[in-house]
């Protein structure tokens, strides 16, 4: 084999390489969701006879790579916990709903969609501004 054969072979070779390389790379690495959580508390009687109007809590819109979102909804429902006193009907299997959009943009079009029409079915609308931090959920 002459030597501008063997130098021919060479680069085909560590391209054939960094070609596979970049493929493994992208094939393992992990999938973006760009998400926002909602919760509700429905319309409910109060103690004095009055109705109070139902409440929908919406989070900011983020991008997480953590394909299990249950860690998502649990850490946005502890933060409704903590800072508005929300408490789940008793016996609702998970009370946070993570719908997800192909894009930031798309997710956070969703996000003002289902507002709207929380707004249109006469709920109050609380936009918390909270955002999935995986490392906050871990403490």
């Amino acid at each position: 084999m002459k030597r501008k054969d063997r130098v021919l072979a060479m680069a085909v070779l560590v391209m054939f390489v960094s070609v596979v390389a970049t493929v493994g790379e992208v094939a393992h690495s992990a999938p973006t969701n760009y998400l926002f959580c909602t919760a509700s508390a429905p319309q409910h009687g109060t103690a004095d006879a009055s109705t109070k109007r139902g409440v929908t809590y919406f989070s900011g819109t983020f991008v997480t790579e953590d394909s299990n979102l249950r860690p998502v909804s649990d850490s946005f429902l502890k933060y409704l916990e903590a800072k508005y006193g929300f408490k789940p009907l008793p016996d609702t299997p998970q009370p946070v709903i993570c719908t997800s959009g192909h894009s930031l943009e798309d997710a956070q079009s969703l996000e003002r969609v289902r507002m709207r029409k929380a707004e249109l079915g006469g709920g109050q609308v609380v936009e918390t501004g909270w955002t999935y931090a995986p490392e906050a959920s871990a403490r």
